[in-house]
Formats: structure tokens, C-alpha cells, sequence
């Protein structure tokens, strides 16, 4: 039987305080913060920046979640990502100025070997780097210097395992890959994810690296990943109309556009083009 008195609630634990990403301080002693780079909430840590002294433009990657003042417990999850972005920030910059990466212009030297931003020049996505002008040649070309750049990486044990269209770049007149923040590196445990973690993305990932076992280095998972964005990228296709036996370029894209004669691409993003050569349009 209820006596009809009101019966008191358990205390409540009082919440950690968590760093508020929108209000957080993306300006250095050296670089002047000018906004993320790009719309995805999940990359607000990815800022454009100009540099105090010569008012260059670039970008810095900052760690997504930094030590803050006070800060005494720190769970493993939350101590794995940091020591990600320690070695990849030490990384970048012990191979910037390499062939096929992308060049370091800066790193955090106030905190020594747990640095907390390092600052890369602004590129181009490959991806964009591809037009109606570019040829099977063009991509075969760009994906086997990359192939290359992989190859001598492997050779040092380093492996990127996440190789997708976003992670790779055009600068300086050449692709480049940027973002290890997942990568295996030498003399270092393989499961640098805790073990059952997936290795994305889903899309571009190696059949054998859907759930790191800690062993998995992912030697031949580049391998895979390199070849994926042949089916996201417009690659051209030469081909020969049965109708009118013309011939031209069918390019494969993710959207829909028209075509040089004006007639719009087919519903999956087919398009017609004329080979340079001929002049002829075809559709």
C-alpha cells in the first residue's frame, strides 16, 4: 500500500564537461584560423588557415579531441585516436617534400612528439582534376605514380589503408596522398585500431581488412583501395556507335550532364563525347 509521499530519486552523477567543438579555438601562436575546410560536421577539425609571418594560405589538421587542463582519466578508445594523430603528424612531416605526399608546411613543436595540428599547403582533389579533355591515359598515369609512391612506402612497412577519392590530391603538378591517420607504420603494433574495429571506408576497403584481427597490416589492401576509385572517377571509354559506326569517348560519371551535341547523358550517368581526332559527334 503507497503511503502518496513523493519517493526521492537516486543523486545524480554531474556530467563530465566535454569541449564544445563550435566554440572551440582553432587559431595558433603562427597560423590564423579561417573556417573549416569543407561541410562535413564530422571534419570541423580540418580548417583553412593563413600563416602570420608570410600570409600564405593553407590547411591545418588540428586533433579532433585534445588534451584539455585538468584532464586526469582518458579511456583507450580516446587514447588510441590521439596516438593516431601523433604519429601521423610526426609521419608527415619526417617524409614531407617526398614524392606522392603531400608537403608538410608546419607542425605544433610546443608539445614535442604529441604535436596537436600540423599545416599543409591547400590541393586539389585528383578527382576534380579530371575533365572532358582527360583520357584513359591521364588516369592511368596519375593512379600508377600513386601505385608507385604505395609501392615505396611498403617497401619501409608503411601501409595507408585508407585510400579513397578524398584522400587523394593533385599539387605541385602531380598526385600526392595525404591522411595517414590510420596508417600502419614501421616497428609499430599492426592494430593500431582496438581489435574488431573496421577500417574504413566500407566502399573502397579490402575484403580482408573489413575487421582488423590486430595482425593485419593491410600489405595488399592498398593494392585493392588504389583500383576502387576507377568506378567513382568519370573515366573515359573509347567506343563506336552501332548506328552510325562514330566514334567517340563514353564517359562514366556520378552525375548526370549533357553531352558536347547537347543531348543529356543517360539516366546512369553515360556520356557522349567526340574523340579530339575525329571531331565527330556520336549519340
Amino acid at each position: 500500500m503507497q503511503s502518496g509521499r513523493p519517493v526521492p530519486r537516486p543523486p545524480q552523477r554531474s556530467r563530465k564537461p566535454q569541449q564544445n567543438d563550435d566554440s572551440r579555438d582553432y587559431n595558433t601562436v603562427r597560423w590564423r584560423d579561417g573556417g573549416q575546410l569543407g561541410s562535413d560536421p564530422r571534419k570541423k577539425f580540418v580548417r583553412r588557415a593563413t600563416e602570420v609571418s608570410s600570409g600564405r594560405e593553407g590547411v591545418l589538421k588540428h586533433m579532433s579531441d585534445p588534451p584539455l587542463p585538468g584532464e586526469r582519466y582518458v579511456n583507450k578508445g580516446r587514447q588510441v585516436r590521439r596516438q593516431r594523430f601523433y604519429d601521423e603528424a610526426l609521419f608527415m612531416r619526417q617524409v614531407s617534400g617526398s614524392t606522392g605526399i603531400l608537403s608538410v608546411w608546419d607542425i605544433d613543436d610546443a608539445h614535442g612528439a604529441a604535436p596537436r595540428w600540423y599545416a599543409m599547403p591547400r590541393a586539389r582533389l585528383l578527382a576534380d582534376v579530371f575533365g572532358d579533355a582527360s583520357t584513359v591515359l591521364d588516369v592511368v598515369t596519375h593512379i600508377t605514380a600513386l601505385a608507385r609512391t604505395l609501392a615505396a612506402l611498403a617497401e619501409q612497412g608503411i601501409y595507408h589503408r585508407d585510400i579513397k577519392p578524398a584522400n587523394l590530391f593533385w599539387y605541385d603538378g602531380a598526385p600526392v596522398l595525404a591522411d595517414f591517420g590510420i596508417a600502419a607504420f614501421a616497428h609499430r603494433p599492426a592494430g593500431l585500431t582496438r581489435v574488431g574495429d573496421k577500417v574504413r571506408p566500407a566502399n573502397f576497403m579490402a575484403p580482408e581488412m573489413r575487421s582488423i584481427n590486430g595482425k593485419d597490416r593491410g600489405e595488399r589492401a592498398d593494392v585493392y583501395s588504389l583500383a576502387r576509385p576507377f568506378s567513382s572517377w568519370p573515366t573515359p571509354v573509347a567506343v563506336r556507335t552501332r548506328r552510325t559506326g562514330h566514334i567517340g569517348w563514353m564517359r562514366r560519371s556520378s552525375a548526370s550532364r549533357p553531352s558536347v551535341a547537347g543531348t543529356p547523358c543517360s539516366p546512369w550517368g553515360m556520356c557522349w563525347r567526340p574523340l579530339p581526332s575525329t571531331g565527330l559527334l556520336t549519340g
